[in-house]
């Protein structure tokens, strides 16, 4: 999974795993997250996304990622 963001490309670089619950997505890409994320200026983990859009809006959670 390393390889998938492309690093030292230049850009904007998103990764979406889904999947049945409970095999470990979250656990992994965390973990690959936290390997990489420092090579990043700008960086954000996501977690329980539908969980949150369904107690709030989109608008809330993009003002949790871009607080400008």
């Amino acid at each position: 999974m390393e390889s998938l963001p492309c690093i030292g490309s230049p850009g904007v670089r998103t990764i979406w795993i889904w999947g049945m619950g409970g095999i470990g997505k979250s656990t992994h890409v965390e973990a690959l997250f936290n390997q990489i994320s420092s090579q990043f200026i700008g960086k954000c983990f996501l977690w329980n996304v539908i969980e949150k859009l369904e107690k709030h809006t989109i608008v809330t959670l993009q003002d949790g990622i871009f607080p400008f």
